[in-house]
């Protein structure tokens, strides 16, 4: 991992829990990407993302930078 990816990740993993947490497993397989895409917005919905106090709008977030600094652009363009 480079620097910037373990700054996301230890970031996802401080605000990431319960349901999210689990999730993290994900961006490290190979279909982990499209698996993110159709699981966050079941987990994280669109009235959860107005709550600015959960955080939740940065956890998505940071599952996306973290594609996009492993150089997988076409794949972190759905988590935005």
């Amino acid at each position: 991992m480079t620097p910037e990816q373990n700054i996301i990740f230890d970031e996802l993993e401080q605000k990431a829990q319960g349901k999210v947490a689990a999730l993290l497993g994900h961006l490290t397989r190979m279909e982990g990407a499209a698996e993110l895409a159709t699981a966050l917005p079941k987990i994280i919905g669109p009235t959860a993302l107005l709550d600015t106090k959960k955080n939740l709008q940065r956890i998505w977030e940071l599952f996306g930078l973290y594609l996009l600094n492993q150089g997988r652009v076409h794949e972190a363009i759905p988590l935005f």
